[in-house]
């Protein structure tokens, strides 16, 4: 049996996709190949030497750097298992809870038993409750909002609860309570599974110049439906420690923080690569990637002989992609510690075999949600 690490540091690159996963199709996202794109885009100027050593560079045929993994990686690829492909789903499948079930969505708009309790929680009407992006929902109402004081209501067609105000019209912070209890209402339905409600304020003189207050939206996801890895190491006692935030400060922060901790999981979420993605930006994203492989580099030396590094992602983002949307990818999954002799991990057939791992590792039961690889590690 593989011997246990006292600490596991596990480290999320959001978006960094390395080629079409098997149901692409389904998503029509064939052919969506994230770092095939950013090799293209940047050919000789991607730079990436530690995730190279960390064996990036063996799983991708258009990524083939000279040097080689280090003899202390494994490398593999791992296959996002849930019913759709929401950031939000791949979240929670990395973290043990594949979706077994779609999200619910309200194309036609919400129901007036919502509305009728977001009006009495905000103290003014509701304006609109139909479709659309969020810079229509401002040109179609933003002068209404502002000239009545009511509250904007939209969805932006998918599995998600809009509520925007003027910020002069109503605080931040009213508008976060609201979207907090409209949130715990949608848990309280049968049937309802929505995946987000988003409460971010606007703001702006007038039409064509509103615009949202990004730094301060609430955005408030559904609670996963099974308890996750994260859950379950807390209720037995286990340390978890989570970071996130600007994508260098936060492994510089888990590097000063490592000493602090000696045991348990830390989990770090890194997300300016997905951003640039989002957008379609192929040499922001790249650039992202390479402060992400500096970063790391940094990093590792401060690893102890006891200590496991998983490095994986959530889904893919390819920047050359039509649309806007995530794309349904493999997913790099790179281990390694000091301790390890290395090689080529076989395909993985669900992110939770990642969760699968944490939890044998710490002597907890997988549930079935995942196939552990602990054992391949040697």
């Amino acid at each position: 049996m593989a011997a246990k690490f006292n600490r596991i540091i596990m480290v999320v690159v959001d978006g960094l996709g390395i080629g079409s996963a098997p149901d692409a199709a389904h998503f029509a996202d064939q052919g969506a190949d994230t770092l095939g794109s950013l090799v293209r885009h940047f050919r000789a100027r991607l730079q990436l030497p530690v995730l190279t050593s960390l064996g990036l560079g063996e799983l991708h045929p258009l990524f083939s750097p000279a040097t080689l993994a280090t003899d202390h990686a494994y490398y593999g690829q791992a296959r996002p298992a849930a019913i759709g492909k929401t950031g939000l789903e791949g979240a929670w499948e990395l973290l043990g809870v594949p979706t077994r079930e779609e999200f619910t969505a309200f194309p036609q708009g919400f129901p007036p038993e919502l509305l009728a309790k977001i009006s009495r929680d905000a103290h003014r009407p509701v304006i609109s409750n139909q479709p659309a992006t969020p810079v229509r929902a401002l040109a179609n109402w933003g002068d209404e909002q502002v000239a009545t004081g009511g509250i904007i209501i939209f969805t932006s067609g998918g599995s998600d609860l809009w509520l925007t105000a003027h910020e002069a019209t109503m605080t931040a912070e009213e508008l976060w309570e609201v979207g907090y209890a409209a949130r715990r209402w949608l848990d309280q339905q049968d049937n309802v599974n929505l995946s987000q409600v988003i409460a971010v304020p606007f703001a702006g003189d007038a039409l064509g110049r509103y615009v949202y207050r990004r730094t301060a939206a609430r955005v408030l996801p559904m609670a996963a439906p099974r308890p996750t890895v994260v859950t379950r190491l807390k209720a037995a006692g286990i340390p978890v420690q989570t970071l996130s935030g600007d994508d260098t400060g936060a492994l510089q922060e888990l590097g000063r923080q490592l000493a602090k901790q000696q045991s348990g999981l830390w989990l770090t979420h890194l997300g300016a690569v997905d951003r640039a993605g989002r957008q379609r930006d192929p040499e922001r994203m790249g650039q992202s990637l390479q402060a992400v492989d500096r970063a790391l580099g940094e990093l590792l030396p401060r690893l102890d002989r006891d200590d496991l590094l998983l490095l994986t992602a959530t889904h893919g983002n390819d920047p050359d992609f039509p649309g806007g949307a995530l794309t349904r990818e493999w997913v790099p999954l790179l281990a390694y510690s000091t301790r390890l002799t290395g090689g080529r991990l076989a395909d993985r057939a669900s992110l939770a075999d990642t969760a699968a791992l944490i939890l044998e590792n710490f002597d907890l039961v997988s549930e079935n949600t995942g196939n552990s690889f602990l054992t391949l590690l040697k």
